[in-house]
């Protein structure tokens, strides 16, 4: 299993004529190889936080780079910088978090994707499916060869319904004894599939698949959140923000004056996704503001998310890296000032853990006092405590975080619009896709953090706190009142509208009893 004896077996096999002679001891010893004739040495070495330290290589590849411990991996990763020019890492995925993940999304070096399909015996057959009940073949002549009967009168990458094509199979005779074992996935998925990877798929755990067939660096770690519905948002409703800018306000002693909006200045920290009445947010609607904070010194973001309680859409966000927690809890207030609602100012929610308490003394001396209090989440009634802000637990943040998954997949649910969290912020669903539950039930947070001590962990503020914690808050901030309508339209379930259903099956009652003796 190892590289060098990887290496011996190729070495062995080469023909006479190019193989160098390699005698035990001096070119051959444990973990060494030297070339006589040219003097190029290979030398190997276990997996450690000191690896290459001190030396000088050519190059120097590293296999299966993600099963590396993510602190080691992280200093392997650093110190072969200055080793060697050419670093070389390959491995199947763990997580987008590990230090492989990233430097397999950083951009800034080549990547060769060694996929299944590459392989010349696993494509055979190869297919896909775009629409439910619907294959494209784009191997024909594999079933050519097997089936004839039935395929002869395709063609490669023709659409073919899945529900005729079981039909044709049931009523013609095939001499083939394999008649039975022919068949497709034909789930709308879109993606290349053979009957080589539709066994593996029955018998491997979906993240084993994940992980050692399809290359998916989100189906390859212990997920929090569902990822066929992540990945359906953001393939479905994630869209750049329409309005960037910066949030600019007076501090006079403990109150904060004069918010407004500047678009387009300064570093563009904040983001809204949909329209404003002028230079607000629509005033009629109801909304909550979500707080995650970090320490501000540039290792992680303090973020501010805003949700609509009307569209149950998120619409805004605002991250920094560098803003102390006092300086964040003056934003935090200002920004719920400046999206007032129905309400007047937005409902104001932020995890107390941590730094959390350096930001919640700030907002108590700002006076703004429209805030979520601790609740007593074990029991039915949630007794509303007089702490406040959410305090993060074991329970507590996988119960919140469990909340906001089911309300990501309620959005693409009928009848299920109140209970929906939509979330047009790819960032965001991007972070949510990297968290995971931590082995020997650590918690659950990204998969970059899973080496942290607690409490460099509590010090780590992120887009999904703030996203979950405004999902939480909605019990607290109901949708805004509903207006008079002179028009006399009762939206569906309000009272009005219940009432009217009754009213009209008692007339109808009344009716049918005319007939009655």
């Amino acid at each position: 299993d190892t590289l060098f004896w990887k290496l011996l077996y190729m070495h062995k096999n080469l023909p006479l004529w190019v193989q160098p002679p390699l005698r035990q001891g001096r070119e051959l010893s444990e973990r060494h190889m030297l070339n006589p004739v040219t003097n190029a040495v290979i030398d190997g070495e276990s997996t450690n936080a000191d690896l290459g330290a001190g030396g000088r290589r050519q190059s120097v590849f590293c296999d299966e780079f993600s099963r590396v411990n993510p602190p080691d991996a992280e200093s392997i990763a650093e110190t072969i910088s200055d080793t060697t020019p050419c670093r070389i890492f390959a491995s199947t995925p763990t997580s987008r978090g590990h230090p492989f993940g990233k430097l397999r999304f950083s951009t800034k070096i080549p990547v060769f994707t060694m996929a299944w399909y590459r392989h010349p015996w696993k494509k055979r057959g190869l297919y896909r499916s775009p629409d439910i009940n619907t294959v494209i073949i784009l191997d024909i002549e594999y079933y050519q060869q097997r089936w004839p009967e039935v395929f002869n009168q395709y063609k490669n990458e023709e659409p073919i319904k899945y529900s005729d094509l079981e039909k044709q199979m049931l009523f013609t005779v095939i001499k083939s004894v394999d008649k039975f074992k022919l068949g497709f996935v034909a789930d709308g998925n879109d993606k290349l599939r053979s009957p080589w990877y539709d066994r593996e798929d029955k018998r491997r755990t979906p993240r084993d698949r994940a992980t050692n067939i399809d290359i998916d660096y989100v189906g390859s770690g212990d997920m929090v959140f569902t990822a066929d519905v992540l990945r359906r948002m953001i393939e479905e409703g994630c869209r750049p923000p329409d309005v960037e800018g910066e949030l600019k306000y007076r501090v006079f002693t403990d109150e904060i004056l004069d918010v407004k909006l500047e678009r387009q200045t300064g570093r563009n920290r904040f983001k809204w996704w949909g329209p404003l009445a002028g230079s607000r947010p629509p005033q009629h609607h109801n909304y909550i503001v979500g707080c995650d904070i970090s320490m501000g010194t540039g290792q992680s973001n303090s973020v501010a998310s805003i949700y609509d309680c009307d569209t149950h859409i998120k619409c805004g966000r605002w991250t920094c890296p560098n803003t102390s927690p006092t300086h964040f809890a003056e934003l935090a207030v200002a920004l719920g000032k400046w999206v007032g609602g129905s309400t007047g100012k937005a409902f104001l929610i932020w995890e107390s853990n941590g730094p959390g308490q350096i930001f919640a003394q700030r907002v108590n001396e700002l006076g703004y006092d429209f805030i979520y209090r601790t609740r007593e989440e074990k029991i039915p009634s949630r007794r509303r405590k007089r702490t406040p802000g959410w305090y993060s637990s074991g329970d507590n943040k996988l119960n919140m975080l469990s909340g906001y998954d089911a309300a990501l997949d309620a959005h693409f649910k009928r009848g299920m619009e109140t209970k929906a969290f939509f979330n047009p912020d790819e960032q965001a669903l991007r972070e949510a896709e990297d968290y995971i539950f931590y082995p020997s039930g650590k918690g659950t947070g990204p998969s970059s953090c899973q080496a942290d001590e607690g409490g460099a962990k509590a010090a780590h503020g992120d887009i999904v706190i703030a996203d979950g914690l405004c999902c939480l808050a909605r019990w607290d901030q109901p949708r805004a009142s509903i207006e008079f309508n002179p028009n006399g339209y009762k939206p569906a379930g309000s009272f009005a509208y219940r009432r009217n259903e009754r009213q009209i099956a008692d007339r109808e009652k009344q009716e049918d009893g005319k007939w009655l003796i």
